[in-house]
Order: C-alpha cells, then sequence, then structure tokens
C-alpha cells in the first residue's frame, strides 16, 4: 500500500516548495514566500495563477495570501503562523494531483532599544543595571 502511495507522490503529483525570508523577526514582519522551485512531475511549466496562498491569522480565521509563485506579505500580529502552499498543475485532467507544502512564520513582538544614563552619561551597552519595578514601568 505505502508503495503506491509513494509513487503517486513522486510521479503524478506536483511537489509544492516553499522558501521563506525571513522565516521570524519582530512585527510588523512583511515576509517574502517564494514557490519557483516547485515543479510538475510532466515537465510543464505550473503558471502563475495556480499557486494559492493561505494562513490562519492567530485567531484562527482564514486569510488569502494571493495568487503566484512569489508573494509578499507583511503580518502585524506576533504570533506564530503556517502557511499553506497550494500549486496546481495544467495536466489535471490527465491524472497529476495537486502539491501542498507548509512553512513556518514567527513573528515576535516589536523590540525596542533602551538606553540608560546614569547621572546624565550613557552606560555601555554590556553593563548591568538593576530597575525598580517602578522604574522599568515608566
Amino acid at each position: 500500500m505505502l508503495d503506491i502511495i509513494d509513487v503517486i507522490n513522486s510521479q503524478s503529483t506536483v511537489r509544492a516548495n516553499i522558501i521563506v525570508n525571513p522565516p521570524a523577526g519582530p512585527a510588523p514582519m512583511t515576509v517574502t514566500f517564494d514557490a519557483r522551485n516547485s515543479s510538475d512531475p510532466s515537465q510543464d511549466t505550473i503558471p502563475n495563477e495556480n499557486f494559492y496562498w493561505y494562513f490562519s491569522d492567530v485567531d484562527g480565521v482564514r486569510k488569502t495570501l494571493g495568487v503566484g509563485p512569489v508573494i509578499n506579505h507583511t503580518f502585524t500580529r506576533p504570533g506564530k503562523y503556517i502557511v499553506h502552499l497550494t500549486a496546481r498543475s495544467v495536466n489535471r485532467k490527465s491524472g497529476v494531483f495537486d502539491g501542498e507544502a507548509t512553512a513556518e512564520v514567527n513573528v515576535s513582538p516589536q523590540s525596542a532599544t533602551i538606553n540608560v544614563f546614569v547621572n546624565g552619561i550613557k552606560m555601555k551597552e554590556n553593563s548591568y543595571v538593576k530597575l525598580g519595578t517602578m522604574e522599568a514601568q515608566k
């Protein structure tokens, strides 16, 4: 049974491939998704309109990202996103199945640089400072 599935996957299914750049960073984060390395087992070129992208946001709502082999999307909220790609052959009627792939994007909260001044002098980058709760909240 597994041999049949392996044959179908290798000979009759589009191989969807995603490259994510960057895969992680602080919000807001613009990410490029590239599926140009995807391939059709029939050796035909996959048309641009046959690449479908979507993800579920941090609230679980499915969002369409776009169509095409290369797309950009800006994630504005921190969270872990699983982006899905469906790549469809032009030879669907002759038995070539859609290929699917997923990629993970990790968006962290916005980062900030904090400069600490002691008696009007900026502390060095690797200096240790102990702050009380009240000072840290300010």
